[in-house]
């Protein structure tokens, strides 16, 4: 079994899925652990959305 390239916990993995938070930005909060850069450029360009997302509540 190999190691995992990134760790996140989560609870907060839902910034990345939804597309509201970067890997990086993440990393750089040590929020997220990233075992190389290589890893951390593949999960920026793999949760990258195209449009960043807003409360959409009518307020």
């Amino acid at each position: 079994m190999t190691e995992p390239t990134n760790v996140d916990a989560g609870a907060s993995l839902g910034a990345l899925y939804l597309g509201g938070v970067r890997a990086s930005t993440r990393a750089a909060g040590q929020r997220l652990v990233a075992r190389n850069d290589d890893a951390l450029r593949c999960a920026d360009h793999f949760f990258a959305a195209d449009r960043v997302p807003h409360r959409a509540t009518g307020l």
